[in-house]
């Protein structure tokens, strides 16, 4: 195991002038110093809040979707935020803005592949087909359908349950539960 500690993540928020938060988000580093949207002005340091620092990346996760949840966001018409996901990672609950869309629209109609692109595009997909699943992984699934799962004696009736529970993230448990270093995580 790495001797770097995992509590190394926060969750920050953008201030306005009056105090009342118009981003929130999750990082480490230099992240909340940073641009990382064209619609989140990065405002002066004295106004960027810390809610919560040294944590994991996990509990950052949760952190941060509890938090736009709890403000709501400007774009869907729930909140003041001007985040535009839900949090946590990637582009959960990101939704493309109507003009957007047309903008989109326009500038594809009517375009076409050369047949010398579609040549290279097809020559590129030979051999990237899906490797089938291993006899390991399907037995994996076997095992976890319609069971539940034990972690450290207590019962939870899905890795979804057990991560709101223990506040572990669902990977790390299935991660675990494939481990044999860690036979306290199975299911019955």
């Amino acid at each position: 195991m790495s001797s770097e500690s995992i509590y190394t993540h926060y969750v920050y928020s953008y201030l306005r002038e009056d105090g009342t938060p118009y981003y929130i988000g999750k990082g480490k580093g230099p992240r909340a110093y940073r641009q990382h949207g064209h619609n989140v002005p990065v405002p002066p340091s004295e106004r960027i809040a810390f809610i919560k620092k040294d944590i994991s990346d996990c509990e950052a996760k949760q952190l941060e979707i509890e938090l736009i949840s709890k403000y709501g966001r400007k774009d869907l018409g729930t909140g003041i935020l001007r985040n535009l996901t839900d949090g946590g990672d990637g582009m959960g609950g990101w939704v493309m803005r109507d003009t957007t869309k047309q903008k989109l629209r326009i500038a594809n109609t009517g375009k076409r592949h050369t047949a010398e692109t579609r040549q290279k595009m097809s020559k590129s997909a030979v051999g990237k087909k899906k490797p089938p699943r291993t006899e390991q992984h399907k037995a994996n699934q076997r095992r976890s359908q319609g069971k539940e799962l034990v972690i450290d004696g207590m019962v939870y009736y899905s890795s979804s349950h057990a991560q709101e529970v223990l506040g572990i993230c669902r990977r790390t448990i299935s991660n675990r539960v494939k481990n044999p270093n860690f036979p306290n995580y199975n299911y019955k």
